[in-house]
């Protein structure tokens, strides 16, 4: 089916921005990134449409917004492109800091486990503070030192419900099962934050099928799983859709009103963006006008747009995917 040239137009402006960000913190340790697949930037091109659209509406009911991302990583992320040059494009701090530009956050507080990826998304917040777009975050941000989120709920909670008539967007991308159910549920629980959510489930189900061979590995896979999923119901679902409406009616009696966003490679279901809310608001509605440029996007549609972008191919008349 051949796609809208202004959806065309719509996705090549925001892939060009999230690669103009990526190299505006290339210029810091070029060479530690985070390593991720071709349909990652689908998820930060809807976060950098989103913020612009949250913060200003957010404003209006609280004093203070905090941004508060649990797996922040390198602020750089890499996909290996077969026959081609790798794509480097602007990890999520990075493209926060971007999209807020207009109506800031209060403060960002990032969390990220691995040493090396913690001491590099200080070292590029710092940078960004020296540029125009970006300065805003200048004494506004905070990167805890590296440890296991799962361990840490007790201080994000605090951090969410310290201060009266504040308010948190909780964003949320574990690199595999690295999520606790526990965890969420204490979020859920605990504060009114809203949260943007990443859930791989083309990579859970592939832990799930593991899990159930007679391997040595499956118990411990098994255990993940049940981490992750907060039980063993897993084990009894027929396919990934069931897992993940199960997993959705453990969220629901804490946040009732969502968006989900369904990403797919060559027609594979192969994540979910989760938008979790306690109720109806503004800028949950706001969502319903960019499903029409989700519902239109496809992994493999990514390689194309690149190639638009970078000139291998002539022009958008031939991106007939």
């Amino acid at each position: 089916m051949r796609k809208s040239k202004s959806s065309n137009e719509w996705w090549k402006r925001r892939i060009k921005w999230l690669i103009q960000e990526g190299k505006a913190v290339k210029t810091i340790s070029p060479k530690v990134f985070n390593k991720t697949s071709r349909c990652s930037p689908i998820k930060l091109v809807i976060l950098g449409y989103f913020i612009p659209v949250y913060t200003p509406i957010a404003k209006k009911y609280f004093n203070r917004i905090y941004y508060l991302d649990l797996f922040s990583g390198s602020g750089l992320n890499k996909v290996d492109r077969e026959g081609q040059e790798s794509l480097e494009f602007a990890g999520s701090p990075v493209v926060c800091a971007y999209s807020a530009s207009k109506s800031p956050f209060t403060k960002l507080f990032l969390f990220e486990s691995n040493q090396n990826f913690n001491s590099v998304i200080k070292r590029r917040l710092k940078y960004l503070e020296s540029l125009e777009k970006p300065s805003w975050i200048k004494d506004r941000w905070k990167v805890f030192p590296p440890n296991d989120v799962n361990l840490m709920i007790n201080k994000i909670v605090g951090i969410t419900n310290e201060i009266p008539n504040s308010h948190s967007l909780i964003f949320i991308d574990p690199w595999g099962l690295e999520l606790n159910w526990t965890t969420l549920e204490v979020l859920l629980k605990k504060t009114d934050s809203d949260i943007m959510m990443y859930f791989d489930i083309d990579g859970l189900w592939r832990n799930i099928k593991a899990a159930k061979s007679e391997s040595a590995t499956s118990k411990g896979q098994s255990l993940k799983n049940d981490l992750f999923l907060g039980g063993s119901y897993w084990n009894h679902c027929r396919d990934s859709k069931e897992v993940f409406q199960r997993y959705m009616s453990q969220i629901l009696p804490y946040r009732a009103a969502f968006r989900k966003f369904e990403i797919k490679d060559k027609g594979t279901t192969k994540y979910y963006v989760l938008f979790l809310t306690k109720r109806e608001a503004a800028w949950l509605r706001s969502l319903d006008q960019l499903s029409k440029y989700i519902e239109r996007i496809d992994g493999s549609d990514i390689e194309t747009l690149i190639d638009i972008i970078e000139e291998r191919q002539a022009s958008l008349d031939d991106y007939s995917l």
